[in-house]
């Protein structure tokens, strides 16, 4: 079961093992409730519910717990050995409600799922029940992983730490033959209107501040990208700046892009999983600047891929912004050790491998429970 499962773990791990991908989505009338397509070879059923987009807990809990019945029953004849659910606020619990007796459930916790949904679902009993129903936790970093236990100190010890990864095939160092020092930041603004986001979450609004006390601007550019951003957002926030590249919401070719015409890339989120933007940004032999939030810290170290700042401190960024522009070599220096360190550590093989070992471990776990029985 997935929210945000890739393809490409997908089509890795489906020459080992016969995976079918459940589909969770919200309804639309366009879409059927329940539908089948197979693409490229993997089985791909979706699954189209009303789920209520409000900002109360206790009725946002309703929905789910409503919405996994119904998913439960829709798939009442499925069999399976794994149910493996990408996301613990929504996929996690619905995957958790509908597990079978005798079957094996992980759940990959990625971020938001942790820091900000199940934060406030962790007094429902019914979460903590699903919860520890779980047989093996998957986390995107060690930061995240504590961060949960704090919050179920009651569920089992059974956990993996798997940072995604990235295909160094398809992100790798570019030769850039412009100028200016371009700057990238891609995490546009947090959704409107959800109590639990704030539209600088991804510190958009910080980065856009800093950018205007910058004195050196005449030899950089800062391209501004993400979910967001357009032209009604940027006047009802007043965050127009005519010193600012804005470029909006991104195909993940386009992306990649400017990637290829970046010399640095800012991630200064104010609470963090691990982003794929910091993988995706090191494998291409880019210089970061990040704040020391979540599992970045884990993966970007300080002096050496770039720099970790504290998060919403417009002076630190101003500052790292303007050592940067003032010395090019250093942003060579940080991203040579950024694809070395990609090399070494980062392969998204490596996330497909580790994977594979914990279906393998929990299917003949599940077998040696039977012949007990």
């Amino acid at each position: 079961m997935t929210g945000v499962f890739t393809y490409r773990q997908i089509d890795k791990l489906k020459s080992e093992f016969d995976i079918e991908v459940i589909y969770l989505r919200n309804f639309s009338p366009k879409r059927s409730i329940k539908s089948y397509r197979t693409y490229n070879s993997i089985k791909v059923t979706t699954i189209s519910l009303p789920l209520l987009m409000v900002e109360t807990t206790s009725l946002k809990l309703l929905s789910i717990f409503i919405y996994s019945k119904i998913v439960k029953l829709l798939l009442r004849n499925y069999d399976y050995d794994i149910l493996h659910a990408v996301g613990g606020a929504f996929s996690g619990l619905i995957a958790s409600e509908i597990k079978r007796k005798n079957r094996k459930l992980i759940v990959q916790y990625n971020g938001s799922d942790v820091n900000v949904s199940l934060k406030k679902y962790r007094i429902s009993k019914w979460v903590i029940s699903n919860i520890n129903k779980v047989d093996h936790y998957v986390f995107v970093s060690k930061n995240l992983k504590d961060v949960f236990y704090i919050y179920f100190k009651g569920s089992k010890n059974n956990f993996s730490i798997i940072h995604r990864g990235v295909n160094l095939d398809e992100f790798k160092p570019f030769s850039k033959g412009h100028t200016k020092i371009r700057f990238l930041y891609l995490g546009g603004f947090s959704p409107i209107g959800f109590s639990e986001y704030d539209i600088n979450q991804k510190g958009g609004v910080t980065l856009l501040n800093a950018w205007k006390k910058i004195d050196s601007k005449k030899n950089a550019e800062l391209r501004f990208g993400g979910n967001n951003t357009t032209e009604k957002i940027l006047a009802k926030y007043n965050l127009k700046n005519p010193h600012v590249v804005f470029i909006g919401k991104l195909s993940p070719e386009k992306v990649k892009e400017e990637y290829d015409l970046a010399d640095v890339v800012i991630i200064p989120s104010l609470s963090e999983g691990l982003p794929n933007v910091l993988f995706e940004s090191m494998a291409s032999g880019l210089a970061v600047i990040g704040t020391d939030v979540g599992g970045i810290s884990e993966i970007l170290t300080d002096n050496k891929g770039g720099y970790l700042i504290n998060p919403n401190n417009e002076k630190e960024l101003v500052d790292r912004i303007s050592t940067l522009i003032q010395n090019k070599e250093k942003i060579i220096e940080f991203g040579i050790y950024n694809r070395n360190f990609s090399e070494l550590y980062l392969d998204s093989s490596l996330a497909i491998t580790r994977l594979s070992l914990i279906y393998e471990k929990l299917i003949d776990n599940e077998q040696n429970e039977q012949n007990l029985r």
